[in-house]
């Protein structure tokens, strides 16, 4: 997803071919901080290797309260870059700024806004929903779907909707996506969660008479 990117070096100092943007920079961050080990070393100050400490540049992980990393970064034709994570309350947040002399401080005045007009939302799963089957050796399978997040802004309520056929037809495999939970804020689809079948159901086998009066 990452549309206003290409790398032409591994390295990324100066290049007529190398690019990025902002946003691409925020999400490429968001994918990265899923990597255990990247998280650890972006968000370690210090660190003695082979009799030599190195120390991380980046001031905001002594700074800011809840900082985890992540880049800094400057060449004489960028000028500085900076990205930054931080967690408070279950809530991520990444800033990005290109070309940005004043970036410690523009970053602390984002992240503060970013925490003060947003919040995690915790999204209700679903536990046991029974849906028909037809032609299975039981009438009905439950499907449930796990819980999820998603970041609003605060004070907004959620809704949720369940898409579902009215039966399935046997069989059904357990795991099987049979239908969505969808969530809403003021009527606006913020977020979809699958609703998969808890337990598999065999084809009901038919006897004879049933097959013959069936």
């Amino acid at each position: 997803g990452l549309r206003q990117t290409h790398f032409a070096n591994p390295h990324g100092l100066d290049s007529g071919e190398n690019y990025s943007s902002a946003r691409d920079l925020a999400a490429l961050t968001q994918a990265a901080l899923q990597n255990q080990q990247f998280r650890t070393v972006v968000g370690t100050k210090t660190i003695t290797c082979a009799g030599r400490t190195l120390t991380n540049h980046n001031k905001l992980l002594w700074r800011y309260d809840g900082c985890i990393g992540v880049k800094t970064g400057y060449t004489l034709a960028t000028g500085r870059t900076l990205v930054t994570a931080a967690e408070r309350d279950g809530l991520t947040l990444v800033a990005v700024t290109l070309n940005d002399r004043s970036d410690w401080a523009d970053h602390t005045r984002l992240l503060d806004y970013g925490f003060a007009h947003y919040e995690s939302v915790a999204l209700e799963g679903v536990s046991g929903t029974p849906l028909p089957v037809v032609g299975g050796v039981a009438e009905s399978v439950s499907v449930s779907a796990a819980d999820g997040s998603v970041v609003l802004p605060k004070g907004q309520t959620v809704t949720r909707r369940l898409v579902l056929p009215r039966f399935v037809y046997a069989p059904v495999e357990q795991g099987d996506v049979l239908g969505y939970a969808e969530y809403y804020c003021e009527g606006e689809r913020i977020a979809v969660l699958p609703l998969t079948a808890d337990s598999g159901v065999d084809v009901r086998r038919l006897s004879f008479w049933e097959r013959l009066f069936g």
